[in-house]
């Protein structure tokens, strides 16, 4: 009778190792404390960790003189201890919480001569700090524990006032999340994701929204002019509407001081993001809007995203495409400001893919395309500007073995990888096919003028339309030329 094959076992997945092994070595040394303190019944720690995190220990096959089922049982009290590390470490960085809930402490253990002077330093703390999105749960949050202290001492007088700046402060919060939330829905609709959020849409645009932000601005300036500000910027993604747009900027430029980096950063970037989607579909109207917002999010040093070139999570790559389209002098305000806070190890990249740029719109194009073959193509966008811009200097430098080898890999990268969106893939194929009409064209001048415009301008959506419509009309100026010959 035949032996049935010993299976292999697999080593088992160790969640604590996952998640320690992402932790910096000053935060390994920090859990290792937080080990300490927190070892009640004296466990020997120390010793597993060292086991548990060599690079070759594997479950179950182990060489250890621990039983599998006390190493696994110490395994999970670590990893229990791990995750209450990372929550501390977070609720810990959090500051505005911290001092809520030793407020809380100290009122339940009747300390109230230590309450009143800690509510009164954190109210004065609150009112003159920068604004940010979470500052009104901030306050709602310290006047909820105002009122519940004063409500205990009888005090109904006090009561009713921090009752009152109880309710204004959460619901400026709960308005502001709501149309920042909303906000951000909508950029993401812009961008072709279909999100439900029929919800906050009819909260936002009810008729009594303007009367509530007109409510809190009278209890609370500060605050009530940010949910002005953010509900004109919604009714200008909501209905498209320049005034509201402008109403918006003016307010945000008027009140920059009084926000945090972080909220200034998130203006700014709603703003850009609503603009530069709908300069996608409307050339020309929203450009000299855009320079402006560039220009100021330079100016008052809100370009902590301008300072790494990975695609996906910042505007550099947008700024870059746009200087380079419509403004260069914004590449040489980026040099003089934002350049040389950049990480030394960033330097290159960004340099080389502006120069790239630069070159390119000024016609350089020999320059633009040594920059380009620089660039370390480690992101799909990557190569997807790599590929485009390569294309058409290869045609502007009549380069057309070159050029057509080259299309030919852009559009097998592109169907090899699913990063890349339908509506993305669509424009990318549009490009790749005017390019190739273009260049047969100048080769061959095999069809006619009016075949190849109608051709080209029936492409869409499609990458570059302003470099392919110079192009054309390039072509359109020789034919004439060669006709009237």
């Amino acid at each position: 009778m035949q032996k049935p094959k010993e299976t292999q076992r697999k080593p088992k997945s160790i969640k604590f190792k996952t998640i320690y092994n992402s932790l910096t070595e000053h935060e390994k040394n920090e859990f290792r404390f937080f080990v300490l303190m927190n070892n009640i019944e004296g466990r020997n720690y120390e010793r597993i960790l060292k086991l548990i995190t060599d690079k070759d220990f594997i479950l179950p096959d182990i060489n250890s003189d621990y039983k599998v089922r006390t190493l696994w049982n110490r395994i999970s009290e670590l990893t229990i201890l791990l995750e209450k590390y990372l929550a501390m470490k977070e609720f810990l960085e959090d500051k505005g919480a911290v001092k809520i809930h030793l407020l809380k402490q100290l009122r339940k253990r009747n300390l109230n001569d230590l309450f009143v002077s800690g509510l009164n330093k954190n109210i004065d703390d609150l009112e003159n700090m920068l604004i940010e999105p979470q500052t009104p749960f901030l306050k709602q949050s310290l006047y909820s524990e105002a009122a519940f202290f004063t409500a205990q001492q009888n005090n109904m007088d006090q009561y009713k006032r921090y009752r009152e700046l109880y309710e204004i402060n959460f619901l400026s919060y709960v308005i502001m999340i709501l149309i920042i939330n909303n906000f951000d829905a909508l950029v993401n609709e812009m961008k072709g994701a279909k999100i439900n959020s029929e919800l906050s849409q009819l909260v936002i645009n009810s008729a009594e929204i303007k009367k509530i932000i007109e409510l809190i601005s009278g209890k609370d300036k500060k605050i009530g002019i940010q949910l002005l500000m953010l509900h004109r910027l919604t009714l200008t993604f909501n209905k498209s509407g320049n005034d509201c747009l402008n109403e918006a900027k003016d307010i945000f430029y008027n009140n920059i001081k009084n926000n945090s980096e972080n909220l200034n950063f998130l203006l700014f970037k709603f703003m850009l993001n609503y603009c530069i989607k709908k300069e996608e579909t409307d050339p020309g109207k929203h450009e000299d809007t855009i320079v402006e917002l560039f220009e100021k999010k330079i100016t008052f040093g809100c370009y902590k995203d301008l300072m790494d070139p990975t695609p996906s999570f910042n505007h550099f790559r947008d700024f870059v495409l746009f200087a380079g389209r419509n403004k260069l002098s914004l590449l040489d305000l980026y040099m003089k400001k934002v350049f040389p806070h950049v990480q030394p190890a960033l330097k290159s990249e960004i340099e080389y893919f502006i120069k790239a740029i630069r070159s390119f719109y000024t016609d350089d194009f020999e320059k633009s395309l040594n920059f380009l073959k620089k660039i370390n193509k480690k992101h799909y966008i990557h190569y997807l500007d790599y590929f485009k811009f390569s294309s058409m200097v290869y045609y502007e430098t009549s380069m057309f073995e070159e050029l057509s080898q080259g299309l030919v890999n852009f559009k097998t990268y592109v169907r090899r990888h699913n990063e890349y969106s339908e509506n993305a893939k669509s424009k990318i194929f549009n490009f790749i096919d005017c390019v190739n009409l273009l260049s047969d064209y100048k080769i061959n001048r095999k069809m006619k003028f009016s075949d190849l415009e109608f051709q080209i301008n029936k492409k869409a959506p499609v990458l570059e339309p302003k470099w392919l419509l110079k192009q054309l009309f390039k072509l359109r100026k020789f034919h004439i030329h060669i006709y009237k010959k």
